[in-house]
């Protein structure tokens, strides 16, 4: 679900993903030039799997950025375009 068209409730129960919160508050963006690409791959690293764990587990809607993410069963808020 585009994270553009939601409107937040009370209820919400939110999980929000490192990556969109080091996009909002973080120094800056990662330099690497290897992150683009794996996150383009659709990779699932430890990470991705412990966040879709606890959502599934406390019924949470994650807020992420992530590619990886796409085709997740878990419920999603996204400005991603890619994880349509």
């Amino acid at each position: 679900m585009s994270l553009v068209d939601y409107e937040f409730a009370r209820e919400d129960r939110l999980l929000l993903d490192a990556n969109v919160w080091l996009l909002i508050y973080g120094p800056r963006k990662p330099s690497d030039s290897r992150v683009p690409l794996y996150y383009a791959q659709g990779k699932h690293d430890f990470n991705d799997r412990v966040l879709t764990y606890l959502c599934k587990r406390e019924r949470l809607t994650l807020i992420t950025d992530d590619a990886g993410f796409r085709g997740s069963d878990v419920a999603i808020l996204t400005a991603n375009r890619y994880l349509f």
